[in-house]
């Protein structure tokens, strides 16, 4: 067996993953050790437990701000965010993120007791949500009354709203739409420095990786190389279903590849990926 192409298959699939599991740099497993977690499963859409801000221990406030709660959820779609003074539903704000099939994200607003919620910010927002990957969600509420949706590697920011007469959030909900199963994360307990250093190293390993397939002189073209550099800005494109696809065919052509590593002749295989290609 040829080790430059076992080393080509294996290097397809530590990038597939290191493209996907790095998205919002974390893990399922480090903010189920590290946060509090709020499952949604076959509930019909409505805020039913209420969480006080003040009893978050992250609430990274700057100077300008009043408010800076940090989220992350797994779902497909219909994430949404309930904002409020109290829990009379009297004057609150929603965030309702991947609605539509996870293509749109909006901002809503109830102004007076007994009235009906209100859209007025209204985004587009193809492929935001996740089932597999946390994906984070960054409120801020500035002392002015702005509030601004950041979802950091995807949009700063998603949406922003200037309210005139601005809540005094004490009480945060979550919710979803339809049975949408979710998972939220809340009042996480870790240093961001360290996912920074995680995906620097990732970073670092991905180079190491590439170099060990290539010449050590920068001056020998090697078609290996030349193809992994074409293959990073595809990936980014994918979304959820096509990297979790990609990433089976990989798995696909890797067993294929051990099952004849006894042979010599090199063997025919193919990675199928039908859909971004």
């Amino acid at each position: 067996m040829n080790l430059n192409y076992y080393q080509f298959i294996v290097f397809i699939a530590f990038l597939s993953q290191l493209c996907s599991a790095s998205k919002f740099n974390t893990s399922q497993s480090k903010l189920e050790k590290s946060c509090d977690v709020y499952l949604l499963l076959e509930r019909e859409y409505g805020y039913k437990d209420f969480f006080e801000v003040s009893s978050m221990k992250e609430n990274l406030k700057k100077d300008n701000e009043r408010l800076h709660l940090k989220f992350y959820v797994m779902t497909w779609s219909d994430a949404d965010i309930f904002l409020s003074e109290n829990n009379n539903n009297d004057h609150i704000y929603e965030i309702a993120l991947g609605v539509y099939r996870n293509t749109l994200s909006t901002f809503n607003t109830r102004y007076a007791p007994g009235s009906d919620l209100v859209t007025i910010v209204e985004k587009s927002s193809p492929n935001m949500l996740s089932t597999f990957d946390p994906v984070l969600v960054e409120i801020i509420q500035t002392n002015d009354g702005e509030v601004i949706v950041n979802i950091p590697g995807y949009a700063e920011p998603l949406m922003k709203y200037l309210d005139a007469n601005p809540l005094n959030i004490k009480l945060f909900s979550f919710s979803t739409w339809g049975k949408t199963p979710a998972k939220w994360f809340y009042n996480c307990q870790f240093d961001e420095n360290s996912n920074m250093e995680s995906q620097k190293n990732n970073e670092e390993q991905l180079f190491t990786s590439v170099s060990k397939l290539s010449p050590t002189d920068p001056g020998v073209f090697n078609k290996h190389k030349s193809f992994f550099h074409s293959l990073v800005p595809t990936l980014d494109k994918f979304d959820d279903d096509q990297v979790m696809e990609f990433q089976q065919g990989v798995i696909e052509v890797m067993k294929k590849v051990k099952k004849t590593s006894s042979t010599t002749e090199k063997p025919k295989v193919r990675i199928d990926v039908r859909s971004g290609w």
